[in-house]
């Protein structure tokens, strides 16, 4: 474990208590992820960022409060967050993933439409520029929901993609012309719910109390449908729970599109992070608006 120095010194001044053994997690592609048990006998899951990557851990930090303070779907508790040296270190409530146990989706579905029941003010962004994987995330107030996702959703994206050369000319034309005329396929003016921003099925973490939970947050508040469309977007979801958070849904004009269009925002930061095998994937959603 990098920093061990750093994060035993952290740790004992947060939780008043040594590290006794560290196990590394699955998960930590940006960070490196462990499970200690302390000398008092608890345990913890700690985030560990190297240099300038501490931002990313105070994005994470700010989604986890929000997303906890609305009491609609469990996170992990948060135990603090430090710096020392060149570490950075987010202490986090050790949850017990479920094995073999029995997990309630359908509660979970529910749970996700109490999140998104909770409204805000009736504007879009959120309260910090935050990150989504390790691409920045612009948070700027908007009372047009249109609006925002040209401004700080899907235009910088795609410039993105344009100045790494990963969107020819005419990927370009296409997305561009779809930016043009977003309001036909989303509201300018949805509920504005507290949305996980991230929520594909890696950042829900089914627990052995049945429950789940989730974790990694990209927040902003936003349209519900955004969430769910990132859901649907790799798989991984059991139907039930689609089914128990649509159950709970009165706003579905124009659904499949909503979804859609945030698919494109997510496929074009994959594309940005991981290259052109997204491609393929971005531009057939593209042109199913088309």
């Amino acid at each position: 474990m990098n920093g061990g120095h750093e994060i035993d010194r952290i740790v004992q001044r947060l939780l008043g208590a040594s590290i006794n053994r560290s196990q590394p997690l699955a998960g930590g592609c940006m960070h490196e992820v462990h499970r200690l048990e302390l000398s008092n006998g608890s345990a913890c899951v700690i985030k560990v960022a190297a240099g300038d990557d501490g931002p990313l851990l105070q994005s994470e930090l700010a989604g986890l409060k929000a997303l906890a303070e609305t009491g609609g779907v469990r996170t992990p508790d948060v135990l603090g967050l430090e710096r020392e040296g060149m570490c950075t270190v987010l202490v986090l409530e050790a949850l017990e993933p479920a094995g073999n146990s029995p997990v309630n989706w359908h509660g979970f579905g529910e749970s996700l439409a109490a999140l998104h029941a909770c409204e805000g003010s009736g504007r879009y962004g959120f309260e910090s520029d935050n990150h989504i994987g390790r691409t920045p995330q612009c948070n700027t107030w908007c009372s047009d929901w249109v609006e925002f996702n040209v401004a700080s959703r899907l235009g910088p994206q795609v410039h993105r993609a344009r100045d790494n050369g990963l969107l020819g000319d005419t990927e370009c034309s296409w997305i561009e012309s779809l930016i043009n005329q977003l309001d036909r396929y989303i509201p300018r003016h949805p509920r504005s719910s507290l949305l996980h921003g991230d929520l594909w099925s890696g950042n829900a973490l089914p627990m052995r109390s049945g429950d789940v939970a989730v974790i990694d947050p990209a927040c902003s508040w936003g349209d519900a449908w955004s969430d769910v469309g990132m859901m649907e977007l790799f798989g991984g979801f059991p139907r039930a729970c689609l089914d128990a958070w649509e159950a709970e849904q009165s706003d579905r004009d124009q659904s499949e599109e909503r979804k859609a269009i945030a698919q494109v925002y997510h496929l074009l930061n994959h594309l940005n992070l991981f290259g052109a095998s997204y491609l393929g994937q971005l531009m057939s959603v593209v042109e199913r608006l088309r």
